[in-house]
């Protein structure tokens, strides 16, 4: 079964990006076939980093709500990991929950896995508790 890991975290500066490039490190030491990808347009580490990985930004606005479909695409054959933004909850969520990715995942064998990276700080512990509580978001 194929993942997609999306590491998260609302705030940033709190190691989100070394998260994914730890990740996708480990991925390519072991020969694991993966596609890393970039979604963080103001810090785009892993895509300066990994010159393989790809680029797909998450935006709320209709319009682009197609850009992240790659993202599945890579996932029917290979593990992903993206690097988010900070503050890109809402988008993925809706990403997600408008394309019916978690039950186009069961059909095809894709799954999710959300990391989030927190810094311990309250305001941190905030950002991950608050959209627990909203309905139909990831």
């Amino acid at each position: 079964m194929a993942i997609i890991n999306l590491i998260d975290g609302e705030k940033g500066g709190v190691g989100k990006s070394w998260v994914a490039r730890t990740m996708l490190q480990y991925l390519k030491d072991r020969a694991i076939p993966l596609a890393g990808i970039e979604a963080d347009r103001s810090n785009p580490t892993v895509l300066n980093i990994y010159k393989d990985s790809k680029a797909a930004f998450f935006s709320e606005n209709e319009k682009m709500a197609d850009v992240p479909d790659s993202i599945f695409d890579y996932a029917l054959k290979k593990t992903v990991v993206v690097n988010l933004p900070a503050q890109a909850h809402r988008a993925v969520s809706q990403w997600i929950n408008t394309k019916g990715l978690l039950d186009l995942g069961k059909e095809h064998g894709v799954s999710f896995t959300k990391w989030f990276v927190s810094d311990g700080e309250s305001d941190s512990i905030e950002l991950f508790i608050r959209p627990l509580a909203e309905p139909k978001i990831c």
